[in-house]
């Protein structure tokens, strides 16, 4: 396993190992009525999660998620309770606070990567959240003449990054992002010292950029001026709001163009590049005629930026624009289509003080994880809900989640009529769950959904199909000629989850013949200390199917649960300029 790959692990393994803290109280002796995932002693699953990332939590759902639900351990007596079933889902996303709780679950990740003290910024979290909502028509509008600038500079003001210099403060959050999920774990600080030194830089230009005022004017500085914190903690302020509008763009926009680069997307790619030229046509039209009547203004004409020198350059940014406005546009629709295949594995809340009792379905579907995309590798018995009364009954304490990734194939949520859900098809419906839980999408659960989703959702799904066109007009760009594992086979997954080429490590063997003395072949095997675990290797090698049959992608790196999926190798393509863009 070489370097990258073991950070990558070690993220997963921390990551497991911060939910459990995330509960903060003693073992429960009391249990969830979902099954259990057999695990270690001390450690439950928590070093499987590490390996196999979401085809792990695939796999427990085809083995033990028949009833909707199924609890897995992390760990010194701590528990997380995923969910499946479409109503159980829609649950999570509207309870109230006091059944199912954001703030304490996210409190911990506020405090440990953003410096925000938990409790001061809980309290101003909703009033937060309501000025981000608030800004949303502003950057809409100030997103009318955007084409090449970033979210950024729209959100922090061009100052800001031509005082520190844009690729420098894009290579030091970078590197920021990249630890996120062990930064947040219990894991020390002291371990992690090029984190440590990017938000230590990060913060440092934040500050010295709100005492100069680059802020001021920009959707940035409105958001300090009514968050409610003191103004020692805003540059933490807005290093969250940062990450939070950067983030996933990457990711998000990588697969966009990378699934319209597949030979099957070919007629997708095209139905970009026709709504580009014809809305274009349009907008020159429409400039045209205001011309001959003397009315000002025209294409590009608002949303401030430097003019277009030409009419053609005009028209063509006044259409781009238009159609990222649109969300039923083809590009919009791929954009959407991609963070569906690619979003993030979970998402929590933490059960209140009084428990939790849902009413199950009277016939729950089987847990179909895999849709259309073929069977599961796991053989064990499906499992319901213990009791009669077909109700999932929930202890206080419990840490409730939920794995957009896998769900996201689920036939019950994509499946209706619109072909596999593991299938690249910007035409499908939106996902189908109960009104208000999320909203009405094909990005699903990409954005959150309740009281608690994402205010910048429309803003982020105009800039990528902004960005997405801009691309796909200017550029040609091929893949190679074969896929990237040179067979199209297994993708390259290797004996340890699809991180390593060589199988599981000697240390792990040597481990896995001690414990298997003492141990049952589940708890083992579940518990993620088995060297050879050939149900979750398959289970990873299926993944790589995701929207792309022919495996020509790289396979998503699985073990990465916060943020949407990013590549697990490199994609190298040829790229010139289209003739007459």
């Amino acid at each position: 396993m070489d370097t990258a790959a073991m950070l990558v692990a070690l993220a997963a393994v921390a990551t497991a190992a911060l939910l459990a803290y995330f509960c903060g109280v003693a073992p429960h002796t009391n249990r969830c009525s979902a099954p259990h995932i057999p695990g270690l002693p001390l450690l439950g699953s928590t070093l499987a999660i590490g390996r196999w990332g979401a085809a792990f939590l695939s796999s427990c759902r085809a083995s033990f998620g028949g009833g909707g639900a199924f609890c897995l351990h992390l760990g010194f007596g701590q528990r997380m309770l995923f969910l499946w079933d479409p109503k159980l889902i829609a649950a999570f996303m509207t309870s109230p606070e006091d059944v199912a709780a954001f703030k304490p679950a996210v409190r911990r990740f506020t405090q440990r990567v953003y410096g925000l003290p938990g409790d001061e910024f809980s309290a101003a979290h909703e009033i937060l959240l309501g000025r981000l909502r608030h800004l949303l028509v502003e950057l809409w509008e100030a997103a009318k003449g955007l084409v090449f600038q970033a979210a950024g500079q729209q959100l922090f003001g061009r100052a800001f990054f031509d005082r520190w210099g844009g690729e420098h403060l894009q290579s030091t959050f970078f590197v920021f992002e990249e630890n996120f999920e062990v930064a947040a774990s219990p894991v020390p600080h002291l371990l992690l010292p090029a984190f440590r030194a990017a938000r230590a830089e990060l913060l440092r230009a934040l500050r010295a950029s709100i005492a100069a005022g680059d802020f001021e004017g920009t959707a940035g500085g409105e958001l300090l001026d009514g968050c409610g914190l003191r103004a020692a903690l805003h540059p933490n302020v807005l290093l969250a709001v940062l990450w939070a509008s950067q983030a996933n763009s990457v990711a998000a926009m990588f697969w966009s163009i990378g699934f319209l680069l597949l030979p099957e997307n070919a007629p997708h790619l095209a139905a970009i590049r026709k709504e580009i030229a014809a809305a274009a046509a349009e907008e020159a039209a429409a400039a045209r005629a205001a011309a001959g009547s003397g009315a000002a203004g025209g294409p590009g004409s608002g949303g401030g930026g430097e003019a277009p020198t030409t009419a053609a350059a005009a028209a063509l940014r006044a259409a781009l624009v238009r159609l990222a406005l649109d969300r039923r546009s083809h590009a919009s629709r791929c954009v959407a289509e991609s963070i569906r295949l690619r979003v993030h594995s979970i998402a929590i809340r933490l059960a209140g003080g009084k428990g939790i009792k849902w009413d199950l379905p009277p016939a729950v579907a089987t847990g179909s994880s895999s849709g259309s995309g073929g069977g599961s590798s796991g053989e064990g018995e499906r499992q319901g809900v213990a009791g009669a009364s077909r109700q999932l009954r929930v202890p206080p304490g419990t840490v409730l989640a939920i794995c957009p990734f896998v769900s996201h194939h689920d036939d019950a949520l994509f499946g209706g009529g619109a072909g596999s859900p593991w299938a690249f098809d910007p035409g499908r419906a939106p996902i189908q769950l109960e009104p208000g839980a999320v909203a009405t999408s094909t990005a699903g659960f990409g954005f959150g959904g309740g009281f608690w989703r994402c205010p910048g959702r429309f803003f982020a799904e105009m800039e990528l199909g902004l960005l997405l066109m801009t691309v796909v007009h200017h550029l040609d760009l091929e893949l190679p000629h074969q896929s990237q594992s040179g067979s199209g086979g297994d993708g390259g997954v290797g004996g340890d989850g699809g991180s390593s080429k060589g199988g599981s490590s000697w240390a792990l063997r040597a481990a896995s013949a001690a414990a298997a003395a003492v141990l049952p072949r589940a708890a083992l095997e579940f518990g993620g200390a088995a060297a050879a675990c050939p149900r979750f290797d398959l289970e990873a090698a299926r993944w790589r199917r995701s929207g792309d049959p022919g495996a020509r992608l790289p396979p998503a790196e699985l073990r990465r649960l916060v943020g949407f999926k990013v590549p697990a190798e490199a994609l190298v393509v040829t790229a010139r300029l289209r003739g007459g863009a």
